[in-house]
């Protein structure tokens, strides 16, 4: 299993980021991303960087918004985790949306961040040979052989193995706990999506079908003579 640091920004590309999460889990890897953060007393970009370093592979997809910049920093967490990555020589594997791709025009920056969209991708392109899609189903296509000609490249497969024998239990015992500890309504109120809407699960009572002993029974009449006898 590698850790796969799935980047973007979040409104405009959420249901593209939820079909790469899907193929990267039927793929038995671990896909990292911002949806499964709970509360920690860690800004959340701190928490973004960290996980981009500790990843095995980073996959950046990019569309028309530049994303937050948080205070005191002249660049976004987005193009910030992708500046991470390649300090720490990260394998990257680039996803841009196709410029005649149909996009809603509300998730089209303007102004100083549409132009700092326009250079981030226009360097994306220059330094990687990235894949272009049009739809979440094609984003998801491409994603699938990206990911398998990675695990292909040398020295990938022995280092997983290898890796088995050295597992660090907490940070996995850590790292499971964040994923399946919460449960997203989005589920449940599809028609009224909020974004990081979730609710422990410690919260949910689930009556059980079972019971402590067996039911008393009426025994028949027949049946209460010859117990008498």
């Amino acid at each position: 299993m590698a850790r796969i640091y799935a980047s973007s920004t979040f409104k405009d590309l959420e249901e593209c980021r939820e079909k790469v999460q899907v193929v990267l889990r039927q793929m038995n890897h671990e896909d990292v991303a911002m949806e499964y953060y709970v509360a920690e007393d860690r800004r959340p970009l701190d928490k973004c960087l960290d996980d981009v370093a500790a990843c095995d592979l980073y996959a950046g997809i990019f569309a028309w918004r530049y994303g937050y910049i948080p205070p005191g920093y002249d660049k976004s967490i987005t193009e910030l985790e992708y500046r991470k990555a390649v300090e720490t020589g990260k394998k990257c594997h680039i996803f841009l949306l196709h410029e005649d791709a149909p996009w809603p025009r509300k998730f089209v920056d303007k102004g100083d961040d549409g132009q700092k969209i326009d250079d981030l991708r226009k360097e994306l392109s220059e330094k990687y040979t990235v894949s272009f899609f049009e739809t979440p189903e094609e984003l998801r296509s491409l994603v699938g052989p990206s990911v398998h000609n990675w695990e292909m490249e040398p020295g990938i497969v022995s280092k997983k193995k290898g890796a088995i024998s050295e597992i660090d239990i907490e940070s996995y015992t850590k790292a499971i706990e964040l994923k399946y500890k919460t449960l997203d309504l989005d589920t449940l109120t599809p028609s009224q999506k909020e974004d990081y809407l979730k609710v422990l699960l410690s919260n949910v009572f689930v009556e059980q079908n079972v019971r402590e002993k067996t039911p008393p029974m009426e025994l028949p009449e027949e049946v209460w003579r010859k117990i008498q006898k």
